[in-house]
């Protein structure tokens, strides 16, 4: 262990560091300026070779206190209490000796307190001696001026020295202090350089995966638009008008698909679907290939985020089916209509609720059966529910769902 720099005792973080080093130097520095104050004051009649004593074997203490446990919190709070008791004694009871240093000597105790213990032991700290020096003008001030025209030459020389020694010391702390706050505005700078740089590669990588993931998506969607015209094709060669509604529908059901990868690779933030805005488009496109001309008013309200793409799909095909056979059943013998879609809900669950105000009329084909039995395939997906309910109001589906994350 070095004399003034200790350097097998390592602590967590350099301002621990620093409040150690300072209270291990001020106390071997004490040491040696006690030693020699009190050598000085020895063979003169004053009380105040009894103060240095006192200082000296506080600092004795605290050095071996340190060297023991590494730790220098208690002996902040040490020195800091004994030297308030020890200045307050001396100035307003020890009267027969100048106590031109001790305002100096409160001063490092105040400094000591305020960068090795908490701000509330600081306060009261502070509040104590202000105190003392309140009652040292009201009381003792006299009495000092009387012993400062009464001095020896060898109690002005160790006055003297008394006063250089303390006023470096104050100046070394002073020092520490500017030293330990570069210290950490240094390693604050290097700390928040290297989060930026973290923060920038981060981005980058999310930048990178955006785009892949991006690019995923577009080719699902071309794909998938290969597989639309592939069918198109398949149907223009079939003759039978029943043959080619399934594959119209089938056709539909795909576009669904694909409408919803086009949506997630156009978007900016693949993380906000706007669910309300797809709907809104997915039944404008239903509209114009089944009821190009016919007035149905379409109100979508969604109230709901939580959404990944493993529930979007489901809520596009559901959708697509209710809006489909609306548009092919519901409004035969109407001169105008309304449908409406609401999706509403908190965390994972939610609900989904469907209208029209038309009349349905039975399927004499039969041929909607697929579309029913997907209704139930879809619901079932999402662990939900399904409710129907039909009166001369229109038909009324609720569905209570539960939205599925990717894993």
């Amino acid at each position: 262990m070095g004399l003034f720099t200790p350097n097998n005792i390592q602590h967590e973080n350099e301002i621990e560091q620093a409040k150690f080093n300072l209270i291990w130097r001020l106390s071997i520095v004490a040491i040696v300026v006690l030693s020699l104050l009190t050598t000085v004051f020895f063979a003169d009649a004053s009380n105040a070779k009894y103060t240095y004593l006192i200082g000296l074997s506080f600092a004795v203490f605290g050095i071996v206190y340190l060297k023991i446990t590494h730790k220098s919190k208690m002996i902040y709070v040490f020195y800091v209490a004994a030297g308030t008791i020890l200045m307050q004694i001396d100035t307003n009871i020890t009267l027969d000796t100048p106590h031109l240093a001790n305002y100096f000597w409160i001063m490092l105790v105040i400094m000591l307190a305020l960068f090795g213990t908490t701000l509330r032991i600081a306060a009261i700290f502070l509040i104590v001696n202000c105190i003392g020096i309140i009652y040292y003008s009201i009381f003792s001030i006299d009495a000092h001026y009387k012993a400062m025209h009464s001095i020896s030459q060898t109690n002005s020389l160790a006055v003297g020295l008394e006063l250089i020694c303390i006023i470096s010391t104050i100046s070394y702390v002073i020092y520490l202090f500017v030293k330990t706050r570069d210290l950490s505005e240094n390693k604050l700078k290097k700390t928040n350089s290297l989060l930026e740089s973290n923060n920038a590669e981060i981005l980058k990588r999310d930048e990178e995966k955006t785009v892949l993931v991006k690019e995923i998506h577009h080719r699902v969607k071309n794909n998938l638009q290969i597989i639309i015209s592939l069918l198109r094709l398949q149907m223009m060669d079939i003759k039978n008008i029943e043959a080619k509604e399934h594959f119209s529908e089938a056709i539909n059901r795909v576009m669904v698909m694909s409408s919803i990868h086009q949506k997630l690779y156009q978007d900016k933030n693949l993380t906000d679907f706007n669910l309300q805005e797809y709907i809104i488009e997915l039944s404008d496109e239903l509209k114009l290939f089944f009821k190009e001309e016919f007035p149905i008013e379409i109100k979508v309200e969604v109230d709901y985020q939580n959404i990944d793409l493993k529930t979007i799909v489901p809520i596009g095909l559901l959708l697509n089916e209710l809006l489909s056979n609306s548009f092919k059943y519901a409004f035969e013998d109407k001169s105008e209509g309304i449908i409406k879609i609401t999706i509403d809900g908190k965390g994972e669950f939610f609900e989904l609720k469907f209208s029209d105000s038309g009349s349905w009329k039975e399927n004499k084909k039969q041929d909607n059966g697929f579309g029913l039995e997907l209704l139930d395939i879809l619901t079932e997906q999402l662990n939900g529910t399904k409710e129907v309910s039909k009166t001369t109001e229109g038909t009324f589906y609720t569905f209570n769902l539960q939205s599925i994350k990717d894993s």
